[in-house]
This record gives structure tokens, C-alpha cells and sequence, in this order.
């Protein structure tokens, strides 16, 4: 194969989109109590194209040229709440914590 059908030739491309955010609220409605939630979200797709030109040179089985696309898409979304009590005593303190988390995938 000629080295120069590698760049003339060939053409590989690909493109990608993703978006990666959240959403936090962090809510303390008594002294010591606090309430936190995140929303998280990741949203990916991508393509990717391969196109091979025939090649004059080589022969008809080998040399039909090729062409291909493959796609991926994925979604995800998390879901965390944290909840927590802080007491504070004559001489010594506490802390208790309470945690849920869901995560969705498509």
C-alpha cells in the first residue's frame, strides 16, 4: 500500500457532545439539622465515521474500499440526599448523618 493513500484516502472523522452539570440546594432549617440535595447530570453522544476509498492498485478483493459509522449515547442522572444533625454537649459533640443516592442510566 502506498503510505500516501493513508492521508488521500482514508477519511476517519469523529465528533463528540457531552454535557456534564448539577443542581445543589442546601437547606438548614433548625440549628445543627441540615438538608443538602445534588442532581447531577451527563448527557454523552458520539460518532464516528470511517470512509476508505477503493484503491486502483490492488486487487478487486482486496481493495473495494470501506465504509462505516458507529454512534454511542449515554445518559446519566445521580441523585444524592444528605441529611445531618450536629450536637454539641457540655464536653463533647455529635455528629449524625443520614445519605441516599440513585443513579439512572440510559
Amino acid at each position: 500500500m502506498n503510505p500516501l493513500s493513508v492521508i488521500e484516502d482514508m477519511h476517519l472523522t469523529q465528533s463528540v457532545n457531552r454535557v456534564i452539570s448539577d443542581f445543589q440546594v442546601k437547606v438548614r432549617p433548625a440549628k445543627g439539622f441540615g438538608i443538602d440535595y445534588i442532581l447531577g447530570v451527563d448527557n454523552f453522544s458520539q460518532e464516528g465515521n470511517n470512509y476508505i476509498e477503493r484503491y486502483p492498485y490492488i486487487s478487486a478483493q482486496e481493495g473495494l474500499g470501506y465504509a462505516s459509522v458507529a454512534n454511542v449515547n449515554t445518559f446519566l442522572i445521580n441523585n444524592d440526599v444528605n441529611i445531618s444533625y450536629n450536637a454539641k454537649f457540655s464536653d463533647f459533640s455529635s455528629q449524625t448523618n443520614l445519605g441516599f443516592n440513585h443513579q439512572y442510566q440510559k
